[in-house]
């Protein structure tokens, strides 16, 4: 009995490592690098700096500053080996984190003793990624998006040298309290795994946003960038929620070629084309304000359609509104920022839509936000999980 259950424990420790897929490290990419320097650092303020550097602002470059941190680690569904580091000869199974965004949403907000205060949103965009690599091209086999927010705030204007500091820290060390590549390993060490080449991902293919809400965003966005950045983060919380995969929004969302720079050589990735295609309108930007003696109250309501599409019909079509949940309560002379608060809620909307595709659907959130729609719209996410997702 004793042998028997020994030999159990080593079958089934055989079968564990066995399921672990081997993947060799390729060092951090980069997409929507572009070719000048300008591009780089408005697409990249906080990485570009440590990328392909000598010295490097920190001491280290982004690829041994992701190296410390990500590898010589357990991981449960694939071991990362470091015989072969670059791509430069590399075949086989390979994986990079590939930096898609950076970007900033800066805020003033007026305080009740009449005094400012200066908020800076930090958001970093990251693919964990898994490639094949054939000859020179390699072709998707696996993701896991991550996004990383960090506020800052100060009572006087921060420059854009002290900002980048601070992202540049965010990669290199803990002393904001946090490091992008520990976080981006707590969420991939359960989550990333290969998939082989399959023609049954889904993909966000557009996120349009409505004059009303580029009217609030213009001149203190790029809207395109914008775009893409809601598209992001509505993808990290889906795959998040779901446990499913997507095809990676990364630069032209309707091109299945990618290009990413590494550091000794660009790569073209093969992407699947999508069998499902998920559109969101960003349709309202609604702001609410009623005051009572010093106080008043304010509401940034926001409202999104989600539309998903199959080869020949459509499974999902519903629009999600956030509206009490947006609102607080302030001193009368407060003032905050429309510009940073719209989105913030937009995405607190979005997060709780993706929390619907996990299989369990909340029917008070559909009560608040969908209430003229609430049972259809509880249909259409149950059969889009099923298809979307179910295989996973």
């Amino acid at each position: 009995m004793v042998r028997l259950f020994i030999l159990s424990i080593i079958l089934s420790s055989f079968i564990s490592i066995t399921r672990a897929e081997t993947v060799y490290w390729a060092g951090v990419g980069f997409s929507n690098y572009g070719d000048a320097v300008a591009e780089q650092q408005k697409n990249f303020p906080f990485s570009s700096p440590l990328f392909r550097c000598n010295p490097c602002a920190m001491g280290k470059s982004i690829d041994v500053l992701a190296r410390e941190r990500l590898t010589g680690k357990p991981y449960d569904n694939i071991e990362i080996s470091m015989d072969l580091v670059g791509t430069g000869q590399l075949e086989g199974l390979v994986l990079s984190p590939v930096i898609a965004r950076e970007s900033i949403i800066e805020a003033v907000d007026i305080d009740p003793d009449g005094s400012k205060t200066y908020e800076y949103a930090i958001r970093f965009f990251i693919n964990l990624m898994i490639f094949e690599f054939k000859s020179a091209e390699g072709r998707y086999s696996g993701s896991m998006p991550f996004i990383l927010k960090h506020v800052e705030t100060s009572k006087t204007p921060l420059s854009a040298r002290q900002l980048q500091q601070i992202g540049m820290e965010l990669y290199a060390n803990n002393n904001r309290g946090v490091n992008i590549f520990d976080e981006l390993y707590k969420k991939a060490k359960s989550n990333i795994k290969f998939m082989a080449f399959s023609e049954k991902y889904p993909r966000i293919t557009s996120v349009t946003l409505s004059d009303e809400v580029a009217g609030i965003m213009t001149g203190h966005v790029d809207l395109p960038l914008f775009a893409n950045q809601t598209g992001q983060i509505f993808e990290a919380n889906l795959v998040q929620q779901s446990g499913g995969m997507l095809i990676p929004t990364l630069g032209d969302n309707n091109n299945q070629e990618m290009e990413t720079v590494f550091a000794d050589a660009s790569r073209k990735i093969s992407l699947p084309e999508p069998s499902y295609s998920i559109g969101l309108d960003v349709e309202r930007f609604v702001y609410y304000e009623k005051v009572k003696g010093q106080q008043k109250t304010v509401c940034f309501i926001v409202k999104a359609n989600v539309k998903i599409d199959g080869v020949f019909d459509t499974l999902m079509n519903a629009s999600f509104v956030r509206k009490k949940e947006s609102c607080g309560v302030i001193r009368k002379v407060e003032q905050l920022t429309p510009h940073f608060q719209f989105p913030e809620q937009l995405y607190s909307l979005l997060y709780e839509v993706s929390k619907q595709f996990d299989g369990s659907i909340e029917q008070e959130f559909l009560a608040r936000a969908a209430p003229k729609t609430a049972a259809n719209t509880a249909k259409e996410i149950a059969a889009a999980t099923e298809q979307l997702f179910a295989a996973f």
